[in-house]
């Protein structure tokens, strides 16, 4: 269907959101292809320009990089194969960094919820709660209230890190803040 539009109105027109390659495990399509994400807002692209953004600031790396750190992100069960594979390449970039990935299961909403967006903070607790060793955990801001630090079940962000007592690093879906 894209290929037709793209002979007949110079543009794909249709895209498939992120969440059908992520269930289905078809590869992403080339960055190009996005035509400069006109829906990201509605999931499309999202993880390109994510991966494309981390693959940039990778390539910026020049030299050997060592740390010592170790950090949880916590993301949606959908997303948990696509931010293993691009934790991976960072881990193999910067020595004695380990990023460990926690697929966060809704038990809040339903299993049948996977997106990031809908993980709440009771969740977070109760499935995080026996991770020790760890800086901090990271999370996507698109967990948060819009322009606020609480969960969609009015748990805030202190509270998190209260009942875990770990720092809570809410951060934007962008590679380079990544």
């Amino acid at each position: 269907m894209q290929n037709e539009f793209l002979k007949k109105l110079n543009t794909r027109f249709v895209f498939a959101s992120d969440e059908f390659y992520a269930i289905t495990g078809k590869k992403l399509p080339d960055y190009d292809e996005y035509e400069g994400f006109p829906q990201y807002e509605n999931g499309v692209g999202m993880m390109r320009l994510f991966s494309y953004e981390i693959d940039e600031e990778l390539k910026n790396i020049k030299g050997e990089i060592k740390v010592n750190k170790e950090y949880i992100i916590a993301t949606g069960t959908l997303a948990y194969k696509f931010m293993k594979s691009i934790s991976d390449k960072i881990m193999n970039k910067i020595n004695g960094l380990n990023l460990k990935i926690v697929p966060i299961k809704n038990d809040f909403f339903g299993h049948s919820i996977t997106v990031s967006g809908l993980v709440t903070g009771q969740d977070l607790i109760n499935q995080l709660r026996s991770y020790d060793a760890t800086e901090a955990i990271i999370v996507p801001k698109s967990m948060f209230k819009k322009g606020e630090e609480i969960f969609l079940d009015n748990i805030t962000k202190e509270d998190v890190e209260k009942e875990l007592n770990k720092k809570v690093i809410p951060l934007d879906i962008s590679g380079k803040e990544f």
